[in-house]
Protein backbone atom coordinates (compact mmCIF):
# COMPACT_ATOMS: atom_id res chain seq x y z
CA UNK A 1 0.00 0.00 0.00
CA UNK A 2 1.51 3.32 -1.03
CA UNK A 3 1.25 6.64 0.80
CA UNK A 4 -1.80 7.83 -1.18
CA UNK A 5 -3.72 4.65 -0.37
CA UNK A 6 -2.77 4.94 3.31
CA UNK A 7 -4.00 8.52 3.45
CA UNK A 8 -7.27 7.66 1.68
CA UNK A 9 -7.75 4.80 4.13
CA UNK A 10 -7.16 7.17 7.06
CA UNK A 11 -9.84 9.52 5.76
CA UNK A 12 -12.26 6.67 4.97
CA UNK A 13 -12.08 5.25 8.48
CA UNK A 14 -12.64 8.56 10.31
CA UNK A 15 -15.77 8.85 12.41
CA UNK A 16 -18.79 9.94 10.37
CA UNK A 17 -17.25 9.39 6.93
CA UNK A 18 -19.66 7.57 4.64
CA UNK A 19 -17.56 7.42 1.49
CA UNK A 20 -14.46 8.82 -0.18
CA UNK A 21 -14.49 9.30 -3.94
CA UNK A 22 -11.58 10.38 -6.12
CA UNK A 23 -12.41 11.60 -9.61
CA UNK A 24 -10.20 12.77 -12.43
CA UNK A 25 -10.29 16.32 -13.79
CA UNK A 26 -13.02 15.28 -16.25
CA UNK A 27 -15.31 14.03 -13.47
CA UNK A 28 -14.72 10.31 -14.01
CA UNK A 29 -14.37 8.34 -10.74
CA UNK A 30 -11.34 6.09 -10.28
CA UNK A 31 -11.54 5.37 -6.53
CA UNK A 32 -14.72 4.76 -4.58
CA UNK A 33 -14.06 3.86 -0.95
CA UNK A 34 -17.23 3.32 1.10
CA UNK A 35 -16.95 3.15 4.87
CA UNK A 36 -16.86 -0.23 6.59
CA UNK A 37 -20.23 0.37 8.23
CA UNK A 38 -21.99 0.63 4.86
CA UNK A 39 -22.71 4.32 5.30
CA UNK A 40 -23.44 4.88 1.61
CA UNK A 41 -24.03 2.70 -1.43
CA UNK A 42 -21.54 3.10 -4.27
CA UNK A 43 -24.23 4.24 -6.71
CA UNK A 44 -25.35 7.03 -4.38
CA UNK A 45 -21.73 8.05 -3.79
CA UNK A 46 -21.19 8.30 -7.54
CA UNK A 47 -24.28 10.51 -7.85
CA UNK A 48 -22.88 12.80 -5.14
CA UNK A 49 -19.52 12.85 -6.93
CA UNK A 50 -21.14 13.82 -10.23
CA UNK A 51 -23.09 16.65 -8.59
CA UNK A 52 -20.02 17.74 -6.62
CA UNK A 53 -18.02 17.92 -9.86
CA UNK A 54 -20.67 20.07 -11.54
CA UNK A 55 -20.99 22.43 -8.56
CA UNK A 56 -17.21 22.72 -8.23
CA UNK A 57 -16.68 23.53 -11.89
CA UNK A 58 -19.42 26.16 -11.77
CA UNK A 59 -17.96 27.65 -8.59
CA UNK A 60 -14.44 27.73 -10.07
CA UNK A 61 -15.76 29.55 -13.14
CA UNK A 62 -17.62 32.09 -11.00
CA UNK A 63 -14.59 32.73 -8.81
CA UNK A 64 -12.36 33.14 -11.85
CA UNK A 65 -14.80 35.66 -13.37
CA UNK A 66 -14.84 37.61 -10.12
CA UNK A 67 -11.06 37.59 -9.70
CA UNK A 68 -8.76 35.74 -12.10
CA UNK A 69 -6.05 35.63 -9.40
CA UNK A 70 -8.15 33.53 -7.00
CA UNK A 71 -8.33 29.74 -6.87
CA UNK A 72 -10.77 27.39 -5.22
CA UNK A 73 -9.02 25.20 -2.63
CA UNK A 74 -11.86 23.57 -0.71
CA UNK A 75 -15.61 23.54 -1.17
CA UNK A 76 -17.81 22.39 1.68
CA UNK A 77 -21.53 21.77 1.25
CA UNK A 78 -23.64 20.89 4.25
CA UNK A 79 -27.03 19.26 3.78
CA UNK A 80 -29.43 17.91 6.36
CA UNK A 81 -28.17 14.33 6.14
CA UNK A 82 -24.79 14.71 4.46
CA UNK A 83 -21.83 17.00 4.30
CA UNK A 84 -19.73 16.99 1.14
CA UNK A 85 -16.17 18.27 1.16
CA UNK A 86 -14.43 18.72 -2.17
CA UNK A 87 -10.75 19.37 -2.71
CA UNK A 88 -10.18 20.17 -6.39
CA UNK A 89 -6.63 19.70 -7.58
CA UNK A 90 -5.27 19.99 -11.11
CA UNK A 91 -5.49 16.28 -12.01
CA UNK A 92 -8.07 14.98 -9.56
CA UNK A 93 -10.78 15.93 -7.08
CA UNK A 94 -11.01 14.40 -3.62
CA UNK A 95 -14.61 14.14 -2.41
CA UNK A 96 -15.47 13.13 1.14
CA UNK A 97 -19.08 12.48 2.05
CA UNK A 98 -19.84 12.35 5.75
CA UNK A 99 -22.63 12.45 8.28
CA UNK A 100 -22.49 15.99 9.72
CA UNK A 101 -23.90 14.84 13.06
CA UNK A 102 -21.07 12.36 13.65
CA UNK A 103 -17.99 14.31 12.59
Amino acid sequence: MDEVDRNLEKIRTRKGVKCVVVINSNGMPFHVLPSDDGGMEEEQALQFANLAYQVTMSTKTSIHQFNAQEELHVLRIRLRENEVMIVPEEKYFLIVIQDPTKS
